[in-house]
């Protein structure tokens, strides 16, 4: 067996095994690429305040009121809104208990609501993403089909690689006009070729929530060095006479570096994930555009395994009955010129009858 056909096995076992996770990770990540716009869908009541004043409490205000209400819990992520109306969102934790999201009024500082995400829609949706609704079991499993998918763009891009030039052409194109068999072939290996460097990057990120370690490797990688160590503030009162506190200069230090006004998103790292390699996951670097491709290189890879499947599928359908047309041919050509003690064979006898029966050959 040579290497590339080793290598097309692998790919097609790993595939079949470990298809039906990447299906389901895959397809949920697709849903939470638009997290945001779905959330100020469903929950409109929290994200937007009743009524618009001229002055609006700082960062610092806010963040201590959510500490007195929730003494025991660390600011994880702050959400900043810059459309006037909208609410500013606290995400709270406690250790490794699950996430809640405070929406307050940003002009009175009323807490508007308290989100448990385990109860959200959109929460269920990034535990079958991330966990398959199997907590670290599920964990587990994810992170093995991650690398898993790894290796089969690899893999699949040395078995897409054209043996001449006369290969060259159909590697690159989906002949559309074809039978369903080849639109199937086609789009499972054109379109992986082309989905390669996205899905890549996505894959290679996602490693980051299942093995630590990756996240090291891509600081390493990008800056230079390992990622430098968090510290959550303390749950202090913050004083507002008017000097600034320490949210409040981090974002009037965004706001001299970029001269334009926009949402602002204040993370403090965990021990769970870096949100700093998020917008390369979920495709939130530049904006809608790049969401856009995020969503389309997420479906594209939840069809990966029921293409792969169904040529498979096409493939053993196709050799079985090849197989059963050249065994049928064999018997016929053999019960001519059979002789005498072949023919007192009754179990030879039976087994030739039958391969003619299904041949529809009769032979004198």
């Amino acid at each position: 067996m040579t290497n590339k056909k080793a290598m097309r096995k692998i790919h097609l076992w790993l595939g079949l095994v470990f298809g039906p996770v990447v299906f389901v990770v895959a397809l949920s990540g697709s849903t939470l690429v638009f997290k945001e716009e779905l959330e100020v869908f469903l929950e409109r009541k929290q994200l937007y305040v009743a009524e618009v004043l001229p002055q609006r409490k700082s960062i610092d205000e806010l963040a201590t009121l959510v500490y007195k209400h929730h003494p025991d819990k660390k600011i994880t992520k702050i959400d900043i809104p810059h459309q006037r109306e909208r609410s500013v969102l606290f995400s709270i934790r406690k250790d490794k208990e699950e996430s809640l999201t405070i929406a307050v009024n940003p002009y009175t500082g009323q807490l508007l609501g308290e989100i448990g995400q385990h109860k959200e829609f959109l929460a269920k949706v990034r535990s079958l993403h991330r966990y398959l609704l199997m907590g670290k079991s599920g964990k587990k499993i994810t992170g093995i089909s991650c690398l898993v998918f790894i290796s089969q763009l690899i893999t699949g891009l040395v078995l897409w690689w054209p043996r001449n030039r006369p290969a060259v052409r159909q590697r690159f194109r989906v002949k559309w006009r074809a039978s369903f068999k080849r639109v199937n072939w086609d789009v499972h290996v054109v379109g992986g070729f082309y989905s390669f460097l996205l899905l890549l990057p996505i894959a290679s990120t996602g490693l980051t929530w299942s093995y630590p370690v990756t996240r090291k490797m891509i600081h390493v990688l990008a800056d230079g060095g390992p990622p430098p160590k968090f510290a959550h503030p303390p749950n202090a009162t913050i004083d507002a006479s008017g000097s600034q506190g320490s949210f409040e200069k981090m974002i009037a230090a965004t706001h001299n570096q970029y001269n334009y006004r926009g949402d602002i998103n204040i993370s403090v790292p965990d021990d769970e994930s870096d949100k700093s390699v998020y917008p390369i996951h979920g495709g939130g670097v530049y904006g809608w555009p790049t969401q856009i491709i995020a969503l389309l290189a997420a479906l594209f890879a939840a069809s990966l395994p029921v293409t792969g499947t169904l040529i498979w599928l096409g493939k053993k359908k196709g050799l079985t009955e090849t197989n059963k047309r050249q065994m049928a041919n064999e018997e016929r050509h053999e019960f001519k010129g059979m002789c005498l003690p072949r023919l007192l064979d009754i179990r030879y006898v039976a087994r030739s009858l039958g391969y003619l029966k299904l041949s529809c050959c009769f032979c004198y």
